[in-house]
């Protein structure tokens, strides 16, 4: 991230923290930031997303050159368009122009609404965002050659703002009608998270995709109630606090899917077809198997957090082993658990370390996960 842009937001002071102070009203703040970080991973793009800080939702590049953010408004009825009467009797445009004047041309700014705007009989339906200056100039004249909506809105900001209207510069303003409902959110983040998944990793099954649904909702719940006080502003409580990055999302999803658990058969194909385990028999096979589906069971009930250990570990040393022949993998990943003090006096550990190891190959193998 640009050194200029935290620079920046730890020299602004928020509007204020109404939002933290009464999230039941702005659930569906948090879905927009969700879906937000979903698409940019899908996007590839390394960004971090503030809950509640300067705006609703802002998101900076995470980037080494990064010097860009951009602020969300979000805003959001049950039923009937926004209207610019709203918009102006509650001076959104006015809020969105504080922070404009903090970043200039870094900046863009973007009034989001659910259920779409409607200025005077003109409708903003896009689900891209559209440019509030180009808009307003294609918006026909009355029969004097007057905008009227462009005057209103210039004359309502230079009212409010105490400026001449010719200083007002709406370049960087956007509008946006987001696809997301405010009543059926859940099923349409889920959707996105699935279409992400099915790229990078299309064997999440449906129960890892609801873990994931759930726990980065509930950690962006958290980040957007919690109060921070700006008085002192340090830049790594403050991204602790507020803030939630694509990279966080990522690691969420490696996480979930490493401990997911694929059935006996998918996994003991996987391991006869390289070559990492030899059932010669019916008999070893289906000792094999009935030990696998106690492993599942416990590894589900009450041990996940040493299975989880563990598949961190290995990842960790992984790189150093993976150029090792099939054969011999199986002992070397068995030799670095075996070592790692914090699991291998565990009785989970000591039953089971043959099929962490197993699942361990299978994800990196057959769901192409990157380290």
């Amino acid at each position: 991230m640009s050194n200029n842009i935290l620079d920046k937001i730890i020299g602004v002071r928020p509007r204020e923290n109404a939002g933290s102070n009464a999230y039941n009203r702005f659930q569906f703040q948090v879905a927009f930031a969700a879906e937000l970080i979903i698409k940019l991973s899908k996007e590839n793009k390394n960004a971090i997303a503030f809950l509640d800080y300067l705006d609703d939702v802002v998101i900076v590049d995470n980037t080494e050159n990064a010097n860009t953010i951009i602020f969300y408004q979000v805003k959001s009825k049950d039923k009937n368009f926004i209207t610019l009467n709203i918009i102006l009797k509650n001076q959104w445009f006015e809020k969105m122009f504080y922070n404009k004047e903090q970043f200039f041309e870094n900046s863009k700014h973007i009034l989001v609404t659910n259920t779409g705007l409607n200025f005077d009989n003109n409708y903003i339906l896009d689900n891209e965002p559209v440019n509030l200056v180009k808009y307003l100039e294609s918006l026909p004249k009355d029969k004097f050659g007057n905008n009227v909506i462009s005057k209103k809105i210039y004359a309502s900001l230079s009212k409010n703002l105490g400026r001449e209207e010719n200083d007002i510069d709406l370049g960087n303003y956007w509008l946006l009608k987001t696809e997301l409902t405010i009543n059926d959110f859940e099923r349409q983040i889920k959707g996105e998270l699935q279409n992400f998944a099915s790229l990078a990793y299309p064997k999440l099954d449906s129960q890892s995709l609801n873990v994931i649904y759930e726990k980065l909702y509930i950690e962006l719940q958290r980040k957007q109630r919690k109060v921070y006080n700006p008085t002192f502003i340090e830049i790594d409580k403050l991204l602790s606090e507020k803030s939630y990055s694509t990279g966080d999302f990522e690691r969420l999803v490696n996480t979930t899917f490493m401990v997911q658990i694929p059935n006996g058969k998918e996994l003991f194909e996987f391991l006869r077809d390289n070559d990492l385990v030899d059932p010669s028999s019916l008999k070893v096979t289906m000792k094999l198997m009935t030990e696998y589906t106690r492993f599942t069971v416990e590894s589900i009930s009450s041990n996940n957090k040493i299975f989880t250990i563990a598949i961190e570990k290995l990842k960790s040393e992984f790189d150093k082993l993976q150029n090792i022949e099939n054969p011999l993998i199986i002992k070397e990943l068995i030799n670095v658990l075996d070592s790692y003090d914090k699991i291998c006096n565990t009785e989970f550990y000591t039953k089971y370390k043959y099929f962490i190891v197993y699942l361990f190959l299978y994800k990196i193998y057959e769901g192409g996960i990157v380290l």
